[in-house]
Formats: C-alpha cells, sequence, structure tokens
C-alpha cells in the first residue's frame, strides 16, 4: 500500500442519481462528508464508494437514469457501470471488509440480547487477529497440567471464539462440580469418623501394654489373696483336727471350744509335765529298785518272777508315757503355730472386682485408640474436603475468568470494551459494568468508530452510514474528527441537509 503524497480525489460521473462528482481525500485524513437533501443520492454513492474499494456485488449500483454508462475512479480502481459492472485496477487504500462491519458492531440485527452480543464479541475478537485457540485460555490455571487435566477428553474443535469459550469454561464449571461433590464426600466422611467416636471417653489410658500389665498384676494380687485364704482353711482345718486328737486323747467326748481346748491342752500340757516328772521319779525308783533287786538277786530268786513281772509292766507303762508325750508335744506344735487368718471376704472381692475393671480398662482403651484412629481419620478427611472446596473455588473463579480473556483479546484493539457474562460491557459515568447494548445510539457509534480507525490503520479507509454520523452529538463527532485528521484516517459517511449534493471535508479543532 503506497501512502498519500497529495490529496486524492474519486471522480463519479453518471452514477445512480449522480451526474457528476468530484470527492476530495485529504492526504493526512480526515472525514469527508457526503451532504445533501434527502433523495439526492448520498447513500447510493456511499455504497458505490465501498463497492470500488471492495468488489462486492451484493451492493447493486446503476448508471444514472437516462445514460446507459457511469464510471467511478480513485484510489487506484475503475468501476465502469453498464448493463453491468466491471471493476479493473488494485486498490491501494487500507479497509475493514471482511473483517468487521462497524454498522452490525452498532447493531447486529438480532433480537435477542445475549445473542447479538455474542455477534458483536466474535467481530472484535476476529478483528484483533486472535484464532479459536486452546492455548489463550490455559493459563486460567495456575499450572499447564491442571487445564489440561480439565479440558481432557472434551471436544474443543471449533472455529467459533465463543463456542470454544464456553466449552472451557462448561469444562471448568464440570470440574469444579466435581471438586465439590468430592468436598462433600469427604465431609460426610469426616462426620462419619467424628459420629463413631462420639460418646467414647478419650482421656483414658489407651497404651495395650500398660493396660495388659494393670490387669495381670490384678489377676495375681486376686490369685493370691485367694491362695491365702485357701492356704488359711487348710491351716485352720489343721488346728482343729489337732485339738480334735488332743480332746480324744483325753478321752473327752464333749464339743469344746477354742478357748476350752487351749485350756485344756494347758492342763494336758501342766499333767504331762507332772505325768513326766512322774515318770522321771518312777524312772529313778525302778532304777533304784532295780539296783536293789540286783543287789538282793541273790537273796530274792524266789521273787524274781514277780519282779520281773513288775519291771516289765513298768517298762510298758514308760513307753506309753513316751508315746503320749511325742503325740502331745506333736499336737502343741501344730496349735502353738497358730490360726492363719486369711484374707477377709471384702478383701478377695475387692481384689475380683480390680480384676474386672483392669478387663473394662483394657476395652475402654481399645474403644478410646479406636475412637481417637477415627477422629484422626476425620481430620484428615477434613484436609482433603478444605482441599477440594480450594480446588472448586479456584475452578469456579477460573470459570468466571474466561470472559477475561476474551477481554484481554478485545483489549488489543485498544477500546475500553469488556466481556462480562457473556455480555459486552464499558466504563461510563453510569459505572464500569454499563452494557454496551445499551447505550445510546451515538455512544455506541463512538465506541464502534474507536474500533474500526484502531483497526483500519494509517491511510486506511472507512465507510460509515449516515445514520452512523447523524446519530453522534456535537462533541463525539467532533472527537472522531481530531483523531482521523493528521494521521491518515479517512472516514467517508454523508449528512441530510440542504441545497445540492456536496463533499465537504470537516474541520479539525484547532490545536
Amino acid at each position: 500500500m503506497i501512502a498519500a503524497t497529495a490529496d486524492e480525489t474519486i471522480e463519479i460521473d453518471d452514477v445512480c442519481a449522480v451526474g457528476h462528482l468530484s470527492i476530495r481525500i485529504p492526504k493526512n485524513g480526515g472525514v469527508v462528508v457526503l451532504r445533501g437533501p434527502n433523495g439526492s443520492g448520498k447513500s447510493s454513492i456511499l455504497r458505490s464508494l465501498q463497492r470500488l474499494a471492495t468488489g462486492r456485488k451484493d451492493l447493486a449500483i446503476t448508471a444514472r437514469d437516462g445514460v446507459q454508462r457511469g464510471e467511478i475512479s480513485g484510489f487506484g480502481v475503475t468501476l465502469r457501470v453498464g448493463k453491468s459492472v466491471t471493476r479493473t485496477g488494485e486498490y491501494d487504500r487500507e479497509s475493514l471488509d471482511g473483517r468487521l462491519s462497524v454498522a452490525e458492531l452498532v447493531d447486529p440485527g438480532l433480537k435477542g440480547e445475549l445473542e447479538a452480543d455474542a455477534k458483536r464479541i466474535r467481530a472484535l475478537v476476529q478483528l484483533a487477529g486472535v484464532t479459536p485457540d486452546v492455548n489463550i485460555f490455559a493459563d486460567l490455571l495456575d499450572e499447564r497440567k491442571d487445564f489440561d487435566e480439565v479440558v481432557k477428553g472434551k471436544n474443543l474443535d471449533t472455529d467459533d471464539i465463543l463456542v470454544l469459550a464456553d466449552r472451557i469454561k462448561r469444562a471448568i464449571d464440570e470440574a469444579a462440580r466435581n471438586a465439590e461433590g468430592q468436598a462433600n464426600i469427604e465431609k460426610s466422611k469426616s462426620a462419619a469418623c467424628k459420629e463413631s467416636a462420639n460418646g467414647i471417653a478419650l482421656n483414658v489410658e489407651t497404651d495395650d501394654a500398660k493396660l495388659q500389665k494393670i490387669l495381670e498384676d490384678a489377676i495375681r494380687h486376686e490369685q493370691n489373696l485367694r491362695s491365702k485364704s485357701v492356704e488359711a482353711i487348710r491351716r485352720n482345718a489343721e488346728i482343729s483336727a489337732a485339738k480334735e486328737k488332743i480332746a480324744e486323747a483325753r478321752g473327752s467326748s464333749e464339743s469344746l471350744s477354742t478357748e476350752e481346748i487351749q485350756e485344756l491342752v494347758n492342763v494336758a500340757h501342766e499333767s504331762m509335765m507332772s505325768a513326766q516328772d512322774a515318770v522321771d521319779k518312777k524312772r529313778k525308783e525302778i532304777r533304784a529298785a532295780i539296783e536293789r533287786m540286783n543287789e538282793e538277786l541273790a537273796v530274792l530268786a524266789s521273787e524274781s518272777a514277780l519282779a520281773d513281772e513288775r519291771w516289765s509292766g513298768l517298762t510298758r507303762e514308760l513307753a506309753q508315757s513316751q508315746r503320749f508325750d511325742e503325740t502331745v508335744a506333736e499336737l502343741t506344735s501344730t496349735i502353738d503355730a497358730g490360726e492363719l487368718v486369711g484374707p477377709t471376704e471384702q478383701e478377695i472381692s475387692d481384689a475380683a472386682d480390680a480384676v474386672a475393671n483392669s478387663r473394662a480398662s483394657i476395652e475402654a482403651g481399645v474403644l478410646a485408640r479406636r475412637a481417637n484412629e477415627q477422629l484422626e481419620k476425620a481430620k484428615i478427611h477434613a484436609k482433603a474436603e478444605d482441599k477440594a472446596l480450594a480446588k472448586a473455588n479456584t475452578l469456579r473463579e477460573a470459570a468466571k475468568r474466561v470472559d477475561d480473556v476474551l477481554s484481554e483479546q478485545i483489549a488489543k484493539l485498544g477500546v475500553a470494551l469488556q466481556v462480562k457474562a457473556g455480555r459486552l460491557v464499558t466504563q461510563t459515568k453510569r459505572g464500569a459494568g454499563t452494557l454496551y447494548a445499551e447505550l445510546s445510539e451515538g455512544e455506541r457509534w463512538k465506541i464502534a468508530l474507536d474500533i474500526a480507525i484502531e483497526a483500519v490503520g494509517t491511510d486506511g479507509i472507512l465507510y460509515i452510514p449516515q445514520p452512523a454520523y447523524e446519530a453522534l452529538d456535537p462533541d463525539n463527532r467532533q472527537k472522531v474528527i481530531d483523531r482521523v485528521t493528521g494521521n491518515g484516517v479517512v472516514i467517508m459517511t454523508a449528512e441530510s441537509t440542504s441545497g445540492v449534493l456536496r463533499a465537504e471535508i470537516e474541520s479539525a479543532t484547532a490545536a
């Protein structure tokens, strides 16, 4: 494209309702307005100039009534208009044809607001040179692997950037719902673990080795007490038997108390001592008698048999006395050992209770350990719930930022338009989220023209419908004029006025 070095002229002869019109195009850019009354051919000329630029056959033009041929020439191209329209040459200016219809950006011609904004957004993203590429959405999540996992298996093959954005948003929302579902599962598991530990005492000994030792000590203590009780019963039975034998030895048939028996034992002991003395005395007497007998043996031979018999009797009496003495000594020894006082029934009962309590403590310890394990599991599930909720929140935020990605692409056009919830919004005095569709027609055209001017670039040319220019208030109209004047962009438009059809260059505000 060759930059203009001098003002150009578009010549129009016998086209539509126009006999002849010269349109001067400022080399440094500006706004050229076709002015004239209704029916003077302004809209037809604009349509013809668009066909000159684009060659679009759907832009119908005809020769002026009464002539066979008309002609338009400019920007290196000539249109010859007759029964057919021929186009020669190469257009040497940049235009937006095929990239953006500024008029459709203002009014897409769709009744549904969402559908209308969707068409606008598609046009803007296309104008920004953005192709439907999954990678432009990859930064929605901190880790690329997380993003790839979310969109894995999803159908993302489309040439429509909004369809792609919607599918990615749905995939992220689905992943968020799955994470929330996992969080609910973990929450239920945590609650179940806590419930299983509910009502169980946790401030008890849970060390199995310690509890087992306590039980073993309690069992040994109980067994020791029971053994002492059995031993006491056995010993006391022996004492009773000894006392009975002493009573029998004495020939007593009366049933005596322990004190009485003890008294008898004492008496028996005294009798035994007396008997012992008598025995000793008798022994001495017998020995003395024997000595006397031996001395008198020779003289008492006749009394030998009698003496021998008496000696034998005394000997038997002595033996019996010795056996009695031994029996009494043995029984006395048993009695002297005293009755063995065994543990009381209360002590044995307390020991049995201690064993039972030890067993209960072991069971309580087992329950407490299990309860603590369940509470630890509850903590683990709670952490998993928090992690899943955090993931869900991250995904929800990422889904919301899908529109931000589209906004970032549109921002490349240098205009303050954003996408929120599928709608095109902008900053106005009414707020940051003002819907573009709810702006006045003039406000929409001002933004649309800013976009188009930026997009067409230096030495570009824009064809703006007459209603668009007329919709701009004086201030916004002047802003458009000032913006293009001097940067090489030419806007061609029209305005209904009185007088003859003419082409006028709008004046920029003095610096």
